[in-house]
């Protein structure tokens, strides 16, 4: 992300420093909002979201603490980085606004080119994380981290989304987590349904107290379509190679399709040669490369 693609949020109750930031930034290149304490920060927020916030630690109304706790409570927001500014010899300032989510700080008087650095790394790294996000939304697949107690730790809006539109609560989780045991386990994973619809939780591993889960969310209909479009296949044949593509075996997609194995053998063979294939793994790369978990991106949470 360039210094033209970004916006910034800078806050702070010193009008001075304010004044000086805001013309640093903006010379950079950069759109620069600006507020004058936490509260007025959050009010802003509801009408641009900006790519990343400068925050003051001390402030009068709302100070950058419970400023930086309440954006990181929204799901909206939470994903925004956000760089304290605190004061010069004041470590437990930095360890405070480390822990509520902070990405970095900055010591005031800050350094224009110090702080520019900073907010440069830091949206390149936020550009990444947020492709990466999308990349696997797209392709029905969202990452969570929860505690023991299946209460979340870290989520996107777009998963919270899913959690909820599944009804799958905390003790939903926390009950999985317990009937699987030690990490590395084979285990099923829970699975919910709504519709035609299905949202599977598995396991990845475990990070100290805290377990890592990839959400899948699988829409077969919405496949069947897609794949029937894009690879130019009869309604049939584009059902065999949905579950072909979900890790179906030809016996499991018979029954499922209440037909022989000879007939899913034939679907094959002409499937293969409408997607320009040999071979059922080369056949599964290519279909999962379109987004098979959901109708779209945008559509992330379950009609």
């Amino acid at each position: 992300m360039t210094s033209a693609d970004a916006t910034i949020l800078v806050v702070d109750d010193h009008v001075p420093n304010l004044a000086f930031l805001t013309d640093a930034l903006s010379a950079a290149g950069y759109r620069v909002l600006v507020a004058t304490d936490g509260q007025e920060a959050l009010d802003r927020l509801a009408l641009a979201r900006p790519d990343l916030i400068l925050l003051d630690a001390l402030m009068p109304v709302l100070d950058g603490f419970d400023t930086c706790r309440r954006l990181k409570a929204t799901p909206a927001y939470e994903s925004i980085p956000v760089i304290f500014m605190t004061a010069l010899g004041e470590p437990e300032q930095i360890v405070q606004g480390l822990s509520l989510g902070a990405v970095d700080y900055v010591t005031k008087p800050a350094h224009p080119e110090v702080v520019k650095a900073r907010i440069a790394a830091h949206l390149g790294a936020s550009r990444s994380l947020a492709l990466a996000r999308a990349a696997l939304v797209r392709c029905g697949q969202l990452p969570i981290a929860v505690d023991v107690d299946g209460a979340l730790v870290c989520a996107t809006a777009e998963a919270r989304a899913w959690l909820a539109g599944y009804d799958i609560t905390g003790p939903d989780l926390a009950g999985w987590l317990q009937a699987l045991g030690e990490p590395g386990r084979v285990s099923t994973p829970l699975l919910r349904r709504r519709g035609e619809r299905a949202l599977y939780v598995s396991w990845l591993g475990r990070s100290g107290r805290t377990a890592l889960l990839l959400m899948r969310e699988e829409d077969p209909a919405h496949a069947q379509r897609v794949l029937a479009r894009d690879f130019a296949l009869s309604d049939r044949e584009a059902w065999v190679l949905v579950w072909l593509a979900y890790g179906k075996t030809n016996a499991d997609i018979a029954d499922i399709l209440g037909m022989s194995p000879r007939t899913v053998n034939k679907h094959l063979e002409h499937i293969f040669l409408k997607m320009g294939v040999e071979t059922r793994s080369a056949a599964t790369a290519l279909a999962l490369r379109r987004p098979l978990g959901a109708s779209a991106a945008s559509e992330s949470q379950p009609a």
